[in-house]
């Protein structure tokens, strides 16, 4: 059974690699790699701004910034709330 965010499903359109981003008071931002192969990511678990992310992240939060809280857009990741995104971790090995 596949882990349920909100209504969008880990594992739904073959998506293996989630990451929660969690941009905090004072401006910091907390990553939490979701998923069975969190273990291999290679991002940290905390940036002191969202201007220090990698820039596939950055780019992705930027699309999700646009959206609607609750919008999910398929192969960028899905805004949960306000400041809190689940995005789609780019990997090599896909």
């Amino acid at each position: 059974m596949a882990a349920k965010f909100g209504e969008w499903a880990y594992g739904q359109y073959g998506v293996t690699h989630i990451v929660c981003v969690d941009e905090a008071e004072g401006g910091s931002v907390e990553v939490i790699p979701l998923g069975v192969e969190a273990v291999d990511s290679t991002l940290r678990s905390e940036y002191d701004s969202l201007d220090k992310l990698p820039q596939w992240v950055q780019r992705k939060i930027a699309v999700l910034m646009a959206a609607n809280l609750g919008d999910t857009i398929e192969h960028v990741g899905r805004r949960v709330d306000v400041d809190t995104f689940f995005i789609v971790e780019e990997r090599n090995d896909d």
